[in-house]
């Protein structure tokens, strides 16, 4: 079924080259012809959008790979670490509102790993420079007619947290102002982002 938030996965010339939820889809027709327009973001693209919930902020002597599995706890895609990487670092701490799929960089960063999205929609973790491709070669006109590409990272949330702030005085100081906060759903949305 080919609706808004349909799982689907993109082959070219046999190859799988993504796997993805759709976001939009759009038709054009005539008396001869139809055309089907679909705007897709891979799995991944849940981890852009959402920030960590993590009951403590922070992660102790943990490997780089063991910080991304926890982040990535309840969503769809899964890590594949390639990494081989297995140093602890002393503490991780989330910065607020921070999403995931930064955390995830600034987690690695430091130890020269790169994070990525695979043709599954998994993501990947692995030293720079370690995949260098495989496959056969994909060619425009023999291939496929026409693809175009776009990296979107425009964060989309279907749970939104609002905080208030409030100057310090007498009555609003500490516990008062930190209640000023609510959380709106967008029930539209029909997977976690």
């Amino acid at each position: 079924e080919m609706t808004d938030g349909a799982k689907i996965e993109v082959y070219l010339d046999d190859q799988k080259a993504a796997t993805g939820r759709i976001d939009k889809r759009q038709g054009a027709g005539t008396p001869t012809s139809y055309t089907l327009t679909l705007t897709f973001r891979g799995l991944a693209a849940a981890l852009v959008d959402s920030s960590a919930d993590h009951p403590s902020g922070q992660e102790n002597k943990k490997s780089p790979g063991d910080v991304a599995k926890k982040l990535m706890e309840g969503y769809e895609p899964k890590l594949i670490d390639k990494s081989g990487e297995s140093r602890a670092a002393p503490r991780f701490v989330l910065r607020e509102g921070e999403s995931i799929e930064r955390a995830i960089r600034t987690a690695t960063r430091e130890y020269g790993l790169v994070a990525f999205e695979n043709e599954d929609g998994d993501v990947v973790l692995d030293k720079r420079d370690g995949d260098e491709g495989k496959g056969p070669r994909l060619f425009l006109g023999d291939s496929f007619t026409e693809f175009n590409v776009s990296r979107d990272i425009a964060p989309r949330f279907s749970k939104i947290k609002a905080k208030g702030s409030a100057i310090a005085s007498d009555k609003r100081y500490g516990k008062d102002a930190e209640e000023l906060a609510s959380t709106a759903i967008d029930e539209y949305v029909k997977y976690k982002r």
